[in-house]
């Protein structure tokens, strides 16, 4: 809106674009952040910003905040998956959920584009609640020989299971 502070607040710093940032794992920092626009200046009813919102000493404690517990994931069934099996009419479709550097796996069905697997998985977790990791979800086709084939994956962050407790996400 025309000469209301449309930005305050505390904001992280991202990598530009083609650069390796040198303290990755620890972010690069933030900044508050105060904008806001008029046309004219002398139509200006509020010269002064407004007061800082954020406590610097409050965010950064509430940037170390941990969420901890488990994480239920059931993936219940597939349905008309890409058939890559050597006839390509089938697969044999199974379920490989990775999350904070673990991963668990279903068991292969055979023969099938609409597999169900039923296939549940707690997940205990530590992780900080700003930025917690991917869950990923990868379907894979079963070979016995060969390597496993890809069939496509599932990834998304859960900061809104996080927000939302008994959210139930279906893709």
């Amino acid at each position: 809106m025309l000469g209301t502070w449309t930005v305050n607040g505390l904001y992280e710093l991202q990598v530009p674009p083609g650069l390796a940032p040198k303290r990755a794992a620890n972010g690069l920092g933030h900044i508050y952040i105060q904008v806001k626009f008029i046309d004219n200046p002398a139509d200006d009813k509020e010269p002064q910003a407004p007061p800082v919102t954020d406590d610097i000493e409050t965010q950064l404690k509430l940037d170390q905040e941990r969420i901890e517990g488990t994480l239920k994931v059931v993936v219940a069934h597939g349905l008309k998956l890409l058939p890559v099996d050597n006839d390509s009419t089938t697969s044999d479709p199974y379920v490989q959920i990775s999350y904070n550097g673990k991963t668990y796996k279903s068991k292969h069905i055979n023969k099938t584009l609409n597999p169900i697997w039923n296939f549940k998985q707690d997940i205990p977790f530590s992780v900080l609640k700003k930025d917690p990791p991917k869950l990923s979800i990868h379907v894979f086709d079963h070979n016995a020989i060969l390597s496993n084939n890809l069939i496509g994956l599932k990834e998304f962050k859960l900061d809104e299971v996080f927000a939302n407790p008994g959210l139930i996400f279906s893709f």
